[in-house]
């Protein structure tokens, strides 16, 4: 259960930081970037698409991602509203990501799982689905660059999804949106 206090015995196991870990923010990047380019090698070898020279299609697609950072970040929020529906959440953009998080509110491992992976999975099908059905070859071109950035844009999500996975069992997580907290009693 995911709780708006963090309760008597946690104390904190692990905390990182997106933006003070250049490191790390920097890791996390050079995988997003590799992802993008297997998920458009994925698509080249399958439709032959690689690139369009039609700028009516650029245009759409450089509106597309704009949005998309966005409603990636709102998918963020909605989730995280179902399971902590009185906290206030915090939305932002640094130099190496854009975030949502909650300040004050501490989500269980898997309320945290769900919030992480929910844009990932629900626009992967989304926009898997519009790829599967869609004609136009740039218009395709389009949906696959924004499943590349779906897929890549998640790098970290997946990241605290894979630390939240390997964390003890009673672990709770604050995650403001630039660092996440690991608690646990044990």
């Amino acid at each position: 259960m995911s709780l708006n206090y963090l309760p008597e015995g946690y104390e904190l196991k692990k905390e990182i930081n997106l933006v003070k870990d250049k490191r790390l923010a920097i890791w996390l990047n050079i995988v997003a970037l590799i992802m993008v380019v297997i998920v458009i090698g994925i698509s080249y070898y399958f439709k032959g698409v690689s690139y369009t020279r039609d700028l009516k299609y650029l245009w759409i697609m450089c509106v597309s991602l704009i949005l998309y950072i966005v409603i990636h970040e709102i998918t963020h929020g909605i989730v995280a509203k179902i399971f902590l529906p009185k906290e206030k959440l915090n939305f932002g953009i640094t130099l190496t990501a854009a975030y949502c998080g909650i300040k004050t509110g501490y989500f269980s491992k898997k309320h945290y799982i769900c919030v992480a992976l929910a844009p990932i999975i629900i626009w992967g099908i989304v926009f898997g689905i519009f790829q599967f059905f869609v004609k136009d070859i740039g218009l395709f071109f389009v949906l696959t660059v924004l499943q590349a950035i779906n897929i890549s844009g998640g790098s970290g999500d997946i990241y605290c999804t894979y630390l939240t996975v390997k964390s003890l069992p009673d672990t709770l997580i604050n995650d403001d949106g630039v660092s996440m907290r690991f608690y646990s009693k044990e």
